[in-house]
C-alpha cells in the first residue's frame, strides 16, 4: 500500500530549515487512513486463501456501504488469525470510530501487529502516531523507526518524512547528507514537497554543495507539479542568477525527475566503470545501464564522504581515478 501526499509537512521559509506544519493531529490521522481505503482491492491480490479473501472482500463491501459493524465482524477473526491486511483494517476502524468506539490505543496495537509483518501503511501510520502522541506516548525515536521502515520499502511519503527527521535531528542524530538522499528518493517518485525541499537544501548548502542552478531546477520541478510556494522560491532565486544559470536550471527538469542528479549524464562507458569500481569497493550503485541513477549517485556520495570529499554525486574521470587509487578497507 502506498500513501500519497498527506499535507502534514510543508516547506519552511528560506531562512529556516524544513519544519513540520502541524494541523489538528486527529483530523490529520483520519485523512491518512481514509486515503488508504482505495488500496483495499489491491490488498486482496496478496491473499492466498480463497475463503479468507472472500471474507475480507465481504468486509470491504460492507465498509463501502457504511455497514461498519458488519465489516468489523468479517475482519476481526482474520486479524486475530494473523492476517496483516485485516489487522491494519481493524486498526483503521478503531481510529475512525466506525463500528466501534474510537480507541486510538487499540488502533495502535493493531497497527503494531500489521507493521511488524511489513505492512507499509501501518508503519507509516505508526510514524504519525508516535510523532504526535496519538494512542501511544509521544516518542520521536519510535516515530523515526517506523518512518524508516516504510521508507526502506519505497514509500515516498515516508522517505520524505524520514529525510525531514534527519534534517532536524528529531529522534535521531542530525544528518543533512542522509536527509538529502532520502529527499531525493522521494523526489524522483514525484513527491512535490521533497522536490521543493531539495531546492531549499541546495540553496542553503545543507547536506550538499551550495548550487543555485540545481536549486532552481528542483524548485521548478516542484512548481510544475502545482506548488505555488516552490514557484515563489524559484522566482526569488532567479533574481540573483545569470541568464546562463537560469537557462541551465530550466534544462534540468527531466534529468532531475529521472535520476535526481543535477549533472548531465556522463559518458555511458565512464558510468559503467564507476559502477564496477563502486561495487569492488563495497558500495551499492544502481543496476547496469548507460546513465546515472539515484542509487549510483548515492553510492558516489557515500564514497566521496568516506574519503573526505564534498558529496556531490557527480561522475567524472577524476572520480574514477580516485576510486582506482583507493583500496577497500
Amino acid at each position: 500500500m502506498h500513501v500519497r501526499c498527506l499535507g502534514i509537512l510543508a516547506l519552511a521559509s528560506i531562512k529556516l530549515m524544513i519544519t513540520l506544519s502541524y494541523a489538528a493531529p486527529v483530523l490529520r490521522l483520519r485523512r491518512v487512513l481514509r486515503s488508504l481505503l482505495s488500496h483495499f482491492v489491491v490488498a486482496l491480490c496478496c491473499w492466498c486463501n480463497a475463503v479468507a479473501a472472500a471474507d475480507f472482500e465481504a468486509g470491504a463491501l460492507a465498509y463501502g456501504r457504511g455497514e461498519y459493524a458488519a465489516a468489523y465482524a468479517e475482519w476481526l477473526p482474520l486479524a486475530r488469525a494473523g492476517d496483516s491486511t485485516a489487522q491494519f483494517s481493524i486498526g483503521m476502524l478503531y481510529s475512525e470510530g466506525h463500528g466501534v468506539e474510537v480507541d486510538y490505543a487499540e488502533a495502535a496495537s493493531w497497527y503494531q501487529r500489521a507493521a511488524a509483518q511489513g505492512v507499509v501503511a501501518a508503519q507509516f501510520t505508526l510514524g504519525v502516531m508516535y510523532a504526535q502522541g496519538i494512542g501511544v506516548p509521544q516518542d520521536l525515536v519510535q516515530s523515526a523507526k517506523w518512518y524508516a521502515q516504510a521508507a526502506e520499502q519505497g514509500d515516498a511519503d515516508a522517505q520524505f518524512a524520514f529525510g525531514l527527521i534527519l534534517s532536524q535531528g528529531a529522534g535521531l542524530a542530525r544528518d543533512t547528507v542522509q536527509s538529502v538522499q532520502w529527499f531525493r528518493r522521494a523526489a524522483i517518485q514525484g513527491h512535490g514537497v521533497a522536490q521543493a525541499s531539495l531546492g531549499l537544501m541546495y540553496t542553503l548548502g545543507q547536506g550538499v554543495a551550495q548550487d543555485d542552478v540545481c536549486a532552481y531546477g528542483w524548485f521548478s520541478l516542484a512548481a510544475a507539479g502545482g506548488s505555488a510556494r516552490a514557484g515563489e522560491k524559484r522566482d526569488e532565486l532567479r533574481a540573483k542568477m545569470t541568464a546562463a544559470q537560469v537557462q541551465r536550471g530550466q534544462s534540468l527538469g527531466q534529468l532531475l525527475a529521472r535520476t535526481g542528479a543535477c549533472e548531465l549524464d556522463a559518458a555511458p562507458a565512464l558510468v559503467q566503470k564507476v559502477r564496477q569500481r563502486l561495487r569492488a569497493l563495497g558500495y551499492s550503485p544502481g543496476p547496469v545501464g548507460k546513465t546515472t541513477d539515484a542509487l549510483t549517485t548515492e553510492a558516489v556520495m557515500d564514497f566521496q564522504r568516506d574519503v573526505g570529499l564534498t558529496p556531490t554525486g557527480r561522475v567524472s574521470e577524476e572520480l574514477l581515478m580516485l576510486m582506482n587509487a583507493h583500496r577497500k578497507p
